[in-house]
């Protein structure tokens, strides 16, 4: 009876024989196996990874022969398979936060590569590290998830600002457009130059480094390509609406704003105005 055995070695020291050299542990870590399971649960078959290098689910990396011995078996659970030492590496993170604070990694970050801002999944608050190289492996390496990448620290951390400009086809207002602002720390690097829905109403999307956060988290749909889009309507009217009357001496003073409405719902709107309409004072009643 044939059984596949797997010897553990560190990266840059090679097998011989039957045995690798510089093996992890001591005595030496060697498993014998006769069902493996790959990273999706299923069983696979180890006599098409002889010859290779595997990475198994407790983070070290192994060589992989066959052999006549069979010693106690153990099931184990393949992550990654190489074609040699050097590419079962590791990977240096560094903390956004704190450039001293770093972490070494099994986990295979190729996708993103040296180089990539990713947010760490699972933590509470949130936490970001940069990739900055790959690493030899190391008994001190640990797993890694990744929930997203970002174009930068001050994104993946939520420090970046976004200003919200309710100014969807207000171009077509005379005088030009206006309407309401939302500054918010929520994620919106995929919708910069693009366009969100909030409440049944469109807004532009830009960075911004000043103002105060109005909402720091937002509920949104989309991004949309363009206003149109977002609005899924044309402009079907402006109208003007009296919004605030107030006194002024003798005068009365009518607050006035100009109105987008789409499907029936105010959606923008334009230039707002004054209008005094002039009093005079009562006459006095004879004989007072």
């Amino acid at each position: 009876m044939r059984v596949v055995f797997l010897a553990g070695h560190h990266l840059g020291e090679t097998a011989s024989g039957a045995h690798a050299q510089g093996f992890h542990g001591d005595p030496p870590t060697i498993l014998y196996t006769r069902r493996a399971y790959g990273p999706g649960g299923g069983l696979i078959t180890l006599r098409d990874y002889v010859g290779q290098i595997l990475r198994l689910s407790d983070g070290y990396c192994y060589s992989v022969e066959e052999s006549e011995e069979c010693e106690t078996l153990t099931d184990i659970t393949v992550q990654e398979a190489y074609d040699d030492c050097e590419s079962c590496t590791c990977w240096l993170l560094t903390d956004c936060e704190d450039e001293y604070n770093t972490l070494l990694t099994f986990s295979d970050l190729s996708a993103h590569g040296v180089g990539a801002i990713v947010r760490q999944a699972g933590t509470d608050p949130i936490k970001c590290w940069t990739i900055t190289e790959t690493a030899p492996w190391s008994g001190g390496a640990v797993a890694f998830e990744v929930e997203d990448e970002f174009p930068d620290c001050d994104t993946c951390l939520r420090r970046q600002k976004y200003r919200l400009t309710q100014d969807c086809n207000l171009e077509e207002c005379e005088g030009g457009g206006g309407g309401s602002e939302i500054i918010t720390s929520e994620d919106l690097h995929a919708a910069v130059g693009m366009w969100v829905k909030v409440g049944g109403k469109c807004y532009s999307v830009a960075t911004t480094e000043t103002g105060d956060v109005t909402d720091e988290t937002l509920s949104y749909q989309g991004p949309f390509a363009s206003c149109d889009a977002c609005l899924e309507s044309p402009v079907d009217t402006k109208k003007r609406f009296i919004t605030d009357l107030a006194l002024d001496g003798t005068n009365l003073v009518a607050k006035t704003e100009e109105m987008v409405i789409k499907g029936g719902k105010i959606v923008g709107f334009c230039e707002s105005d004054d209008i005094t309409i002039e009093g005079t004072e009562c006459p006095e009643e004879e004989g007072a």
